[in-house]
């Protein structure tokens, strides 16, 4: 399971907690599951909405396992 939370200058704007197998079915182009062991470099791109105001964003993940231990 991944957390993820999207804060504008400081405000949360999205807080969203999604399955990470699921999640990676929507972007192939990244890692798939079985997911291997060992550290990763993973890049993502995608385009922001033109109505997205400018300024500082945060975005902070963070996953667990299938017994709640943390993986990233």
């Amino acid at each position: 399971t991944v957390d993820v939370l999207v804060q504008y200058n400081g405000i949360p704007l999205v807080k969203d907690k999604m399955e990470i197998c699921e999640a990676l079915k929507q972007e192939p182009t990244l890692p798939q599951c079985p997911l291997t062991k060992g550290p990763w470099d993973v890049t993502y791109k995608g385009k922001i909405p033109l109505l997205i105001p400018p300024g500082k964003y945060s975005i902070n993940g963070s996953a667990t396992n299938q017994n709640g231990k943390p993986i990233s």
